[in-house]
């Protein structure tokens, strides 16, 4: 048998992307205080179209971006020698040059580079396993036979 094949999302999982959007937004808060995925849009901080654009412009300035944890790479390596590694990440076409050069940059290994204009794309393609942050994903049903892996964070811990 061959290996399986591991989907990791980028933005919350491997990148500090809500960190990022707290300090370009200049609001006063950090990731700490994002108790809910649509807080922002939710408590009149920003509208979609802000916060999107402020991913945007996290992502033209990839460089600056923080991982989320500090070992990140290591433990894709690792992932990498068990596991296909598919990375899938949904956002906006103006950051996928910039996604590829940070992924580049970095040396992150993956076999599959899948980038969705919607969360619930992901689910179209052949993962065995996916991690994970958006809190919708564990709510559908049959996703992943095999697991969803949610990456711990403020926005999902009610489910």
């Amino acid at each position: 048998m061959g290996k399986l094949t591991l989907g990791l999302d980028i933005d919350g999982v491997v990148v500090d992307m809500m960190g990022s959007v707290c300090r370009l937004a200049n609001c006063g808060l950090t990731k700490k205080d994002i108790i809910n995925w649509d807080y922002f849009y939710d408590n009149d901080i920003l509208t979609k179209s802000q916060f999107y654009k402020l991913c945007n412009q996290s992502w033209a300035s990839w460089s600056d971006l923080e991982f989320e944890e500090p070992d990140i790479l290591q433990t894709i390596n690792k992932l990498s020698k068990k596991y296909n590694i598919t990375i899938i990440s949904s956002r906006n076409i103006e950051s996928h040059t910039s996604t590829i050069n940070f992924l580049a940059a970095h040396k992150i290994p993956f076999d599959n580079l899948v980038l969705v204009s919607h969360t619930v794309d992901k689910l179209l393609y052949p993962l065995d396993l996916l991690v994970d942050d958006h809190p919708v994903l564990p709510t559908l049903p049959n996703a992943f036979p095999q697991g969803l892996y949610l990456r711990n964070q403020p926005w999902n811990q009610d489910i």
